[in-house]
Order: C-alpha cells, then sequence, then structure tokens
C-alpha cells in the first residue's frame, strides 16, 4: 500500500495581527509548513518509486510468459 501523507499543520487559531507574539506564531506556522511540504515530497518520491519498481517487475514476469 502507498504510503499516506502526514497530518497537514493546523494554523494558529488566535491570530489577528494585534498581539506581540502573533508573528512568532505564524512563523513557527511557516516552518511547520515546510517541514510538511519536504517529508510529503519524500511520500510522492517513494510511492513514485514502488509504483515504477512494482510495474517493472510485472512487465518482467509478463515477457516470461510467468503472468499475463
Amino acid at each position: 500500500p502507498a504510503e499516506r501523507l502526514g497530518t497537514y499543520p493546523v494554523g494558529p487559531a488566535d491570530v489577528d495581527g494585534t498581539h506581540p507574539g502573533d508573528f512568532d506564531k505564524l512563523r513557527a506556522y511557516s516552518r511547520e509548513q515546510a517541514v510538511w511540504a519536504v517529508r510529503a515530497a519524500g511520500v510522492v518520491q517513494r510511492n513514485a518509486i514502488q509504483r515504477d519498481t512494482t510495474a517493472s517487475c510485472l512487465d518482467a514476469l509478463r515477457a516470461r510468459g510467468i503472468i499475463r
């Protein structure tokens, strides 16, 4: 089975731009999004590799007449 993507980070709900810590919360959220994106790209790449490997294996078995 394909590897699943991790849960997308949830943004801070209490940010309205008027509190001193709002910028820090948004910056932390942005970092979480970047980390999620890198991990998601890895998942997509690994899933593609698995599909290609499976397809190549099945093609080889068909070429040898083992399966149709």
